[in-house]
């Protein structure tokens, strides 16, 4: 069998398409095997070549797999070499089997880029890693591993706020056994640091991981766009346990006086408090509240992570009293409940608010009609977010009985809606 890409970039591949990441750079793909499974000869080649995105260059990265002799060999370069990976596997069960990785002060910025594209204008930003690994093991019987494990630094940076792991973390493995002492990642911000700790063993196929300590909700900020500013520390308390292969996690994170400002309303949240439950890939959101625009905000609802995709979600929210300041109103005091659900972007966001009083100043250009006002920015679009994707796909019912001042050069007026 014989297979050649022509003229393939990365954009052409549906999942980063789903995914909303922006990357941009050529793709080559070849296949040229003959044989049956388990006895292949020939090769699996690919490559993409030096890409951006957002503008933010990214080195390039190549596999190749060679296959003869019922064995696999190969070797995977990421952006450039910073990243190795290299294998040598027998097909037949219980064949010799070799792979190693090395992490060679690998900058791992494009994978939070395609995240938060907006790290790729950031001086400050830094994501670094060192480390290393060689495993030996028979095919079929990969928890076996026998070798060592290394990470000797990791850093995560931006303006005001560091994430970095205090001492070396190393570890010999020995048929699938090991265990580590636990190791201490700072958190740090201008005013304040936090210690979380790792610690874990596995026996036997039994993984037993503790992780506790204090992190700053600011490394929130590396993961979206969508979050302008943030402060707070959430207190963890997890534990992985169970089978190695597919282990169970259990946890809590609790979050005292955070704030929080989001891109798409102007005011914080600010005195945030509440509790999450963590469960496998479940997180339970107990009553979330904050004080916002001088009256209040609670939400609850649970949410699924996915590493091939983005989470499911089912959250509440209710507004008390809160004088919402949303373009090209100056404030709209607002009372109701608003509902958030979705497995995929844009997350369906709807619910009933009713509107006490409000007041408007901008001017209105009606010359033109309707068009213009279509395309102003006091009338909100059906579908919001900052990316090359839509966040939000609103669909929130609005009442105001009274008491909508429209005071400008056009208008001094109440309205009713």
């Amino acid at each position: 069998m014989a297979l050649k890409t022509q003229t393939a970039t990365t954009l052409d591949i549906d999942r980063l398409a789903a995914l909303g990441i922006p990357y941009s750079a050529p793709l080559d793909f070849a296949v040229d095997t003959d044989g049956r499974w388990g006895f292949l000869e020939g090769f699996v080649a690919g490559k993409i070549g030096t890409g951006v995105i957002k503008g933010y260059p990214i080195g390039a990265s190549a596999l190749r797999i060679d296959m003869k002799s019922g064995r696999g060999n190969g070797a995977l370069n990421v952006f450039g070499n910073q990243f190795e990976h290299k294998f040598d596997i027998g097909w037949a069960p219980a064949s010799e089997s070799q792979i190693e990785f090395r992490a060679n002060a690998f900058r791992f910025h494009p994978l939070l880029i395609a995240l938060n594209t907006n790290l790729a204008l950031e001086p400050d930003f830094s994501a670094v890693t060192t480390g290393a690994a060689k495993f030996s093991f028979k095919t079929g019987a990969l928890s076996k591993l026998t070798g060592e494990f290394a990470i000797d630094s990791f850093q995560l940076r931006r303006k005001n706020y560091e994430l970095k792991l205090l001492d070396s973390l190393h570890f010999f493995l020995k048929n699938g056994n090991y265990e580590f002492s636990p190791v201490t990642f700072r958190s740090e911000t201008v005013d304040t640091s936090e210690n979380i700790k790792v610690q874990g063993r596995v026996r036997e196929g039994v993984i037993d991981y503790a992780i506790n300590g204090g992190l700053h909700i600011r490394v929130f900020e590396f993961l979206t766009s969508e979050i302008a500013g943030s402060a707070g520390i959430a207190n963890i308390s997890a534990r992985l346990s169970g089978n190695a292969q597919m282990p169970n996690l259990d946890g809590t994170v609790e979050l005292d006086n955070g704030y929080l400002r989001l891109n798409a309303v102007e005011q914080p949240f600010e005195s945030l408090k509440g509790e999450f439950l963590l469960k496998d890939n479940n997180i339970n959101v107990r009553q979330l509240s904050a004080k916002f625009a001088g009256g209040m905000v609670k939400a609850q609802g649970k949410a699924a992570l996915y590493l091939t995709k983005v989470p499911d979600c089912d959250f509440v929210a209710e507004i008390e009293n809160s004088k919402i300041k949303v373009y090209p109103v100056v404030y709209a005091r607002s009372t109701g409940k608003l509902f958030l659900k979705g497995t995929g972007l844009p997350y369906d966001a709807t619910g009933n608010i009713k509107i006490s009083d409000a007041l408007i100043k901008e001017n209105f250009n009606l010359s033109e009609g309707a068009k213009i006002l279509r395309s102003s920015k006091f009338l909100p679009a059906n579908s919001v977010g900052t990316r090359e994707y839509s966040l939000f796909n609103l669909g929130i019912n609005l009442s105001a009985d009274r008491n909508i001042f429209v005071k400008n050069d056009l208008f001094d007026t109440e309205l009713r809606g």
